[in-house]
Order: C-alpha cells, then structure tokens, then sequence
C-alpha cells in the first residue's frame, strides 16, 4: 500500500450557544492538496453543570467529499488489494465532553467521540469496522 500522508485543514466554524440546545456548523477544506477533499460537519450540542464539570453531549452529520474518502480509503490498482474507489460520505458523531474545574487555576478536559463511518468508508477493503473512537485529554493551570 502506498503510504497516505498527513495533511492540513482550514476553514470556518459557527457556534450557536442557545439553551436548552447549542448548534455548531463547520467546514474545512485540504489546503496541502493531499486528498483535495473537504468536509461538512453540524451537531446539535447540550449540557448539563455536575458539580464542579460541565458535561456537553453532540451529535449531528459530517459530510466527506468523495476526493477526501478515495484519497484515505480508496485502492489503486498496483497496490496489491481489490481496487477501490471512494465516494462521498456521510458519517453520524456523537461526542461527549467534561470541563471540570477543581480549583480555579487547575482545569481538566475530556472529549471522548464516536465516528460512525457512512457507507462509502465502510465499503472500502481496508476498513474492517463500522465505528471509530477517539479520546483526547488535557489539564491546563493558568500562571
């Protein structure tokens, strides 16, 4: 298989703080041109305080442009597996995050996220699930 490189997203986001439910609206676009493809997200978020932490559960769809998905899932020919070629996708994420604040200097992040992968990326041969997670943790103090 030839090697997939990394690369670099840009684009814009707008965040809708409303109660009992928030909205965020995202897109982003490869400015590198590795895969040429961009991506389309939104999510409805809500949360609740629990103590010292704020609690913050989304969902909503993320669109991946067809060059996007055959550049990170697609086959070529002389890669030694079925050829595949990618479309574009819709994946649904669900994402809960916690900010706790045990002092005022101390913060603690936690965003654990649940991709389920559309169509076009499960079809692919190189993915064998139907779902991706992904965890991220941070602890900040401010000086």
């Amino acid at each position: 298989m030839e090697t997939r490189q990394k690369s670099l997203d840009a684009g814009v986001e707008m965040i809708y703080r409303g109660r009992p439910v928030g909205f965020r609206l995202a897109a982003v676009t490869d400015v590198l041109g590795r895969s040429n493809g961009q991506e389309v997200s939104a999510a409805a978020i809500t949360g609740a305080p629990l103590g010292k932490a704020l609690v913050l559960v989304g969902f909503g769809p993320r669109w991946l442009s067809s060059d996007r998905v055959d550049y990170y899932y697609g086959v070529r020919a002389p890669e030694g597996r079925p050829e595949y070629s990618g479309t574009s996708t819709i994946n649904w994420d669900l994402t809960v995050s916690t900010v706790y604040n045990p002092t005022p200097r101390w913060t603690v992040f936690g965003l654990l996220t649940r991709e389920g992968l559309g169509s076009s990326i499960r079809s692919s041969p190189l993915v064998e699930r139907t779902s991706a997670y992904s965890f991220v943790a941070s602890v900040a103090f401010k000086f």
